[in-house]
């Protein structure tokens, strides 16, 4: 990527956003980005527009039903922006940096790394979200938040998953962890959760644990993770972001092996996502690195 443009700083969360590509850096910048086919059959990325904050911007979702974007920023405030019809948003509340945001049933939930999940309801008079509900977790700073229907909000925290239900948003069940929960992606009816320590588990939707994987070699960190489909093979792969730019790949759900890669970039991995058509996805880092992948064939 030219030197000038992207972000001055890390990258720390990446989305997609229609045709698009949402990134939010450490630089108080959310950049949106453009596909651009290239000659070969390549795709690169341009820069289309940016918005700045007041601090870092740490998750972002897209909701395409409301089409708003929601930021999640480092200073425990919630920003959401919709461009037709033009809305601007500001939810405070949150004492620390928002991790996780999704929407169910119109209702925004954002987890938080003040140990608290909080449920926000939007009000068509008054133009504004208003909080709900304050849900305090005992397991510690939230991570992750994962929709496990019909009845399940899993919360993904330092000290493993606090399992409430949707309706009552009371506790229903917890799974102690060592290590923090990074990522919750649903596949094939189970629950793939990655930890902070390389091991990937995967549970029933009840919460029983189905099987585990590593650390293993040198996979003993897990920092960003995401399922893309291999077009050659045929076949779904988990992708494994790690510290110093390394990622491991496993074809899923027998979890063989297919290899490490690296980014070319020392710092972490913080986002992997799917591009969509061919197999192409993209990897952000904590360097301010993006990097396109396409597979080949073998």
């Amino acid at each position: 990527m030219p030197e000038d443009i992207g972000h001055e700083e890390g990258i720390r969360t990446a989305i997609v956003m229609g045709d698009r590509v949402c990134t939010g850096g450490a630089d108080y910048r959310l950049l949106l980005w453009r596909g651009d086919q290239q000659l070969g059959g390549g795709l690169a990325l341009g820069q289309d527009n940016e918005v700045n904050f007041s601090s870092t911007v740490t998750a972002l979702m897209w909701h395409a039903g409301s089409k708003f974007l929601f930021c999640g920023l480092e200073d425990g405030q919630i920003r959401g922006f919709r461009q037709e019809p033009f809305a601007e948003l500001s939810l405070a509340g949150h004492t620390a940096a928002i991790m996780s945001l999704l929407i169910h049933e119109g209702v925004l939930l954002s987890g938080s790394l003040d140990g608290s999940v909080r449920a926000w309801r939007y009000d068509d008079a008054a133009g504004a979200f208003n909080c709900v509900a304050t849900l305090p977790i005992s397991l510690g700073p939230v991570y992750a938040l994962h929709l496990q229907l019909p009845d399940g909000l899993w919360v993904g925290s330092q000290q493993g998953i606090s399992v409430l239900g949707l309706q009552s948003l009371q506790p229903v069940g917890k799974i102690d962890s060592s290590a923090p929960v990074v990522a919750m992606l649903p596949y094939e009816g189970s629950v793939l959760v990655a930890f902070g320590n390389g091991v990937v588990k995967v549970f029933s939707a009840s919460g029983q644990e189905q099987f585990s994987h590593g650390p293993v070699g040198e996979h003993t960190t897990n920092t960003a993770v995401a399922v893309v489909r291999h077009p050659h093979a045929n076949k779904d792969v988990l992708l494994c972001g790690q510290e110093f730019g390394y990622v491991t790949a496993y074809d899923i759900p027998d979890f063989r092996p297919r290899g490490t890669f690296t980014t070319g970039y020392g710092g972490e991995v913080t986002s992997i996502i799917s591009m969509g058509a061919d197999g192409i996805f993209a990897t952000f880092g904590g360097a301010g690195d993006v990097v396109i992948w396409r597979w080949e064939r073998a």
